[in-house]
């Protein structure tokens, strides 16, 4: 991918995108950024819809549930709606980045389909010119004139953005697909219909899928950005903070339910994550909710 110049002239440009609620998936602001070594991190902030940024070049840093990220070129990150994240470019190697916020009812589904979540943020593509072209096609045709004209085209290219992400991540055409992630996907499956389960290890995994221990590790990584033992703690976490938030079951039930055998190590987990203890959480969630009533 040929990339010697910055991609726009200026160093930051954005556009806001009108388009009826009803559609399923729909981009509403696109953004560039070439950022300075002195650029101050983005955040702590939470943000009511979803954002795609796209490495062009150089790297930066991600931090998000709790887990901390480096980021390269030709990498994505996904950030979630209502998650809380931290973003900043490296000091010596600062990234230049293309971003796209987007909404609709059906966003989960696309989202879910190329396996980008709070617990999976990173995605290297096999082809990062295709991504670079897409978002490039995006940022260009509302660059010249109304945003509003251009609507359709603009969600025809997010859509063929997450086409090209599910074929990626799901099944798609054999030579997109490296037999890694291919070997990978029944794994995730395992783990997500598991991860409360309280004996599930990176041995037991590797045994039940057939997997030497180091190499799963390794390809795991390799495609989700973090280990399978962190990925399964932020499953873990995910639905504990639910749970306090929406059900009235102890602690100790709550820790039970997520696979965890001791209260106390389950809350010293939660702390280490959210610097709150599972009692402080549920106490804040409350008082939050009877605010916003």
């Amino acid at each position: 991918m040929k990339k010697d110049k910055p991609f726009m002239k200026n160093n930051v440009f954005f556009a806001y995108i009108s388009h009826p609620v009803e559609f399923s998936i729909f981009p509403f602001i696109l953004g560039y950024e070439r950022c300075s070594q002195n650029k101050d991190s983005i955040g702590p902030q939470k943000k009511p819809c979803h954002l795609l940024h796209f490495i062009i070049r150089g790297s930066g840093y991600l931090s998000l549930g709790g887990i901390d990220y480096t980021i390269r070129n030709n990498q994505l990150f996904y950030i979630p709606p209502e998650c809380t994240a931290i973003y900043r470019p490296d000091k010596s190697d600062p990234w230049e980045y293309m971003w796209i916020e987007f909404n609709g009812y059906n966003c989960k589904y696309f989202c879910d389909k190329a396996h980008l979540s709070e617990q999976s943020p990173i995605y290297t593509p096999l082809h990062p010119e295709k991504f670079y072209e897409l978002f490039s096609e995006l940022l260009k045709q509302n660059m010249a004139g109304s945003p509003q004209s251009n609507s359709p085209r603009s969600i025809a290219a997010l859509l063929n953005l997450f086409a090209l992400l599910c074929e990626d991540s799901s099944g798609g055409p054999p030579e997109d697909i490296s037999p890694e992630q291919a070997k990978l996907q029944p794994v995730l499956d395992f783990i997500h219909a598991n991860f409360c389960t309280p004996d599930i290890s990176l041995r037991a995994i590797s045994e039940q899928m057939f997997f030497n221990e180091s190499y799963l590790c390794r390809i795991f990584k390799q495609s989700v950005g973090i280990s399978p033992q962190k990925y399964i703690i932020n499953l873990r976490m995910q639905k504990a903070r639910e749970m306090l938030m929406h059900s009235t079951f102890s602690i100790s039930n709550i820790s039970l339910s997520v696979g965890y055998k001791s209260p106390y190590y389950f809350s010293q987990e939660f702390k280490r994550m959210f610097n709150l203890t599972p009692s402080q959480y549920r106490r804040n969630s409350y008082r939050n909710a009877d605010y916003t009533q």
